[in-house]
């Protein structure tokens, strides 16, 4: 299958010079998180989670300063290619260009929705889900913001005082809130006015989220993408975990030998070097593919990175901060080894424990 038979060909665009406000009401209206920046020639992406950051008036905020260039695509390359640029560049979508025309776009819902059945059928979510991170449905919406930001993700499911899930709150339902009329755009001028509304509860923006159990196989899990960002996993009506497209697109990535997928930074070459010189360690602990998410924070040299390595029993994750790349990778690699040994030494425990019951 190549990029041009399930990529998104009516490309909605904007230029340098349109605004915030024009930005974020299309990708409401339209349901994007990013758009194309166009003028002759593609010039980048604009995303949602950077504009709903601006400062400044957003009907009179240009988009340029917002521009973030991307890797593009090629109509004719093979969708599992597609996919292994999509997971690098860490965006949820990639315009599809030819010569200096945008001619498409693919996004991880356009991959995940064309997959063969077989693919996915037999994997059930408990092996994909992501970990959760639970608020109050109660919490102050700037909480909710705040630790969306630290902990770079994008939805927060909500908890009554019984821990049961209670609703889910996502970058889209506060924008929608936020932004969508004009004259609440206007207000935003005024600090008080934005601050008042930042300090309710949590609960007052959430939206019933779509649910599934540790059970349920992933084709059904894909079918129910198409109807919103998140699948929360429930067990008891506690929230356990939670699946994304990108969690799908993981799956589906091409299998080679102990895969090392790095998003985030431009120049990749010395991050695979480095990982793929200890990866025959980790495949002696089990680990069968590397996914790791780096972020530069503000203007300072501070990076946030974000590891996740799979392994047959499901996943495991960690993440750290740190002033350089070089103290970064090395952190990260020794908070995962130790939580893989740590596993390691686990499942030696239960075949110990197993094998004097004589099971």
């Amino acid at each position: 299958m190549k990029v041009e038979e399930i990529m998104t060909k009516n490309v909605y665009t904007l230029t340098k010079e349109d605004t915030v406000s024009k930005a974020i009401s299309a990708m409401i209206e339209k349901r994007f998180h990013q758009i194309p920046i166009v003028e002759n020639e593609y010039c980048g992406m604009v995303f949602l989670k950077d504009l709903i950051k601006s400062r400044g008036d957003p009907t009179k905020t240009k988009l340029e300063n917002f521009v973030v260039s991307t890797p593009t695509l090629k109509k004719n390359v093979d969708i599992y290619e597609a996919i292994k640029v999509l997971l690098g560049a860490g965006h949820r979508a990639l315009p599809v260009v030819e010569g200096k025309n945008v001619v498409g776009i693919l996004s991880e819902t356009d991959v995940i929705l064309n997959v063969k059945r077989s693919e996915v059928k037999k994997i059930k979510a408990r092996e994909i889900m992501s970990n959760v991170i639970t608020l109050s449905e109660n919490e102050k919406l700037k909480t909710v913001i705040r630790t969306m930001e630290k902990n770079r993700i994008s939805s927060v499911p909500l908890i009554d005082w019984k821990e049961e899930l209670s609703g889910c709150i996502n970058l889209f339902s506060i924008t929608r809130f936020l932004y969508q009329k004009k004259e609440r755009i206007e207000s935003f001028r005024s600090a008080k006015e934005k601050e008042n509304i930042l300090n309710n509860p949590a609960k007052y923006f959430s939206f019933v989220p779509i649910t599934a159990s540790e059970d349920t196989a992933l084709d059904e899990i894909v079918r129910m993408l198409q109807n919103g960002e998140e699948v929360v996993i429930v067990e008891n009506r506690k929230p356990v975990g939670i699946i994304k497209a990108r969690d799908v697109l993981e799956v589906l990535a091409p299998k080679e030998k102990i895969p090392v997928l790095v998003s985030g930074v431009e120049d990749r070459r010395e991050i695979l070097d480095y990982f793929e010189k200890i990866s025959e360690k980790w495949e002696k602990l089990g680990a069968q593919k590397i996914v790791i998410q780096i972020e530069k924070l503000g203007v300072r040299e501070r990076y946030f990175g974000r590891i996740k390595v799979y392994t047959k029993k499901g996943f495991l994750i960690a993440s750290t901060h740190a002033f350089d790349l070089i103290s970064l990778i090395r952190d990260l690699r020794s908070k995962i080894e130790r939580e893989m040994i740590k596993e390691k030494e686990m499942r030696k425990e239960r075949r110990k424990m197993l094998k004097m019951r004589g099971e």
